[in-house]
């Protein structure tokens, strides 16, 4: 940072700095901002959460989670700090306090489907699997076009045994994510699982041309060619 550099100026470069993933240069201005200048409560919660963020990019959790801490102390009523620390918490599996912080964050923005499809997985988690597919169910009715819920709601319905339900999730995130690799080697799975090797096959093949430095794909491929003894 510039010594010429305001206290505001530098909050503007570390935000677009965090924007651009560049999180440790981000963190270097975030800290001479705070070291600087002199701001209202509010604003320092929303740069104390902004560190924090850029923290928890790096994996450096504990040091995320004291400023995501004190954010909240200071900006309660922002639900984006409640979500991430409920990420730590999923991450330490203390997954009562992810819940808790979830269920705030929800309070303060109710129509937000990125946070029920977050306490779907934190049910999941505890194996509570019909509120984690009501969850998940939520996510997707506000967000039709949400791929990853669909994805996340498969995890359940398999937990259940109810495959059926989990294929039409795998092709309703497909249809929606033609990229999705993990949705094609998921549904290949089922469907080998099912017995039904060839569209296991079909599925394996396009998730390694999707990703096809990923081992875990070709193992699975095979599976389905000695299903149906194609050993060559």
């Amino acid at each position: 940072p510039s010594a010429a550099q305001t206290a505001r100026e530098l909050v503007r470069e570390g935000l677009a700095a965090k924007e651009r993933r560049q999180y440790p240069y981000a963190i270097q201005l975030f800290d001479e901002a705070l070291r600087r200048g002199e701001f209202a409560p509010d604003q320092r919660g929303f740069l104390l959460y902004s560190r924090g963020v850029s923290y928890e990019a790096l994996g450096l959790r504990d040091r995320a989670l004291g400023d995501l801490d004190a954010a909240i102390a200071l900006l309660p009523q922002f639900p984006n700090s409640y979500i991430y620390r409920a990420l730590i918490w999923t991450d330490r599996r203390e997954f009562d306090r992810a819940r808790d912080d979830l269920m705030q964050a929800l309070r303060l923005n109710p129509n937000n489907a990125l946070i029920y499809n977050n306490l779907g997985s934190v049910y999941e988690h505890k194996a509570e699997l019909d509120l984690a597919i009501e969850n998940y169910g939520a996510a997707i009715r506000l967000d039709p076009a949400y791929a990853e819920a669909f994805f996340n709601r498969d995890h359940a319905f398999i937990a259940k045994q109810d495959y059926q339900a989990a294929i039409v999730d795998y092709d309703r995130a497909i249809a929606l994510q033609k990229d999705f690799a993990d949705a094609y080697s998921n549904r290949g799975g089922l469907y080998l699982m099912q017995g039904d090797a060839e569209r296991a096959i079909v599925d394996f093949s396009e998730a390694i041309r999707l990703r096809d430095s990923d081992p875990t794909l070709w193992a699975n491929r095979a599976n389905a060619y000695l299903a149906l003894g194609q050993y060559k």
